[in-house]
């Protein structure tokens, strides 16, 4: 079994009111909801942090694009989005 560790966590009451719901509706505990929604969140800023640092380090090696190409390229998809839309 995996080693666990307690964790207190200060919450609105708002915040608690929803989780308490979901859990209720989803025959689960709030907490194991709140587990499960903390593994998803870190799991989605670990993939962030990991391409930032996959970034940063690129742009130390001289890849990659000026930040003019990177705005240039961003508007030519929303061009083309918008010219799809359109037909």
């Amino acid at each position: 079994m995996a080693k666990t560790a307690t964790l207190t966590l200060h919450l609105d009451e708002h915040v608690v009111t929803a989780l308490e719901a979901v859990a209720r509706h989803s025959d689960q505990s709030p907490s194991a909801v709140a587990v499960e929604a903390l593994k998803a969140f870190v799991e989605h800023e670990a993939r962030i942090v990991e391409g930032i640092l996959r970034a940063r380090a690129q742009a130390r090696q001289g890849e990659g694009v000026s930040h003019d190409e990177a705005m240039e390229a961003l508007r030519a998809e929303v061009r083309r989005a918008v010219g799809d839309r359109a037909a």
